[in-house]
């Protein structure tokens, strides 16, 4: 994906037969079976062989921390420089560190909120490193078009 950021691209000219997957997820009513389908597509698309271990316990490190570490502490655990990591991650799958912690994050926060009906945003705020509920909001807004509580409403109709 190197090359795509801030890019308007069609998305069959990066992902193949893109298509064809839409319509085997849509089909699938399990949600659990809709992921192994869209990993088994993902991993046919990954070139494993060329991307390197620390990249895969980087990937490890982001996920257990849910998104909610820092460039920094990722260096000291994979025991890189911090450009050093970066550079693992640019050329592993075209983006930082950071923005993928900061994907990362908002996938955690959102699978919180879609489980739990008796949200408490200022836990969520403490809990994944958030300064305050603005920058929560305005964070969640940059993947989700709209607030926390307005996807959460949607979802529920």
């Amino acid at each position: 994906m190197e090359g795509t950021l801030n890019q308007a691209v069609p998305s069959g000219d990066i992902f193949p037969s893109i298509e064809e997957l839409c319509e085997k997820i849509f089909e699938e009513p399990l949600f659990n079976r809709r992921m192994l389908i869209a990993e088994a597509y993902i991993k046919k698309l990954m070139r494993t062989d060329e991307i390197s271990l620390p990249f895969f316990d980087g990937v490890d490190y982001i996920l257990r921390q849910k998104g909610t570490g820092t460039l920094k502490q990722l260096a000291r655990h994979l025991c890189y420089s911090e450009r050093q990591v970066q550079r693992i991650f640019l050329d592993a799958v075209g983006t930082t560190p950071k923005q993928l912690m900061s994907l990362v994050r908002y996938q955690s926060v959102w699978q919180e909120l879609v489980a739990v009906r008796n949200i408490d945003y200022m836990n969520i705020v403490c809990r994944y490193g958030y300064t305050d509920q603005s920058h929560f909001i305005s964070d969640f807004k940059k993947y989700h078009s709209v607030t926390p509580r307005e996807a959460v409403r949607i979802m529920l109709e």
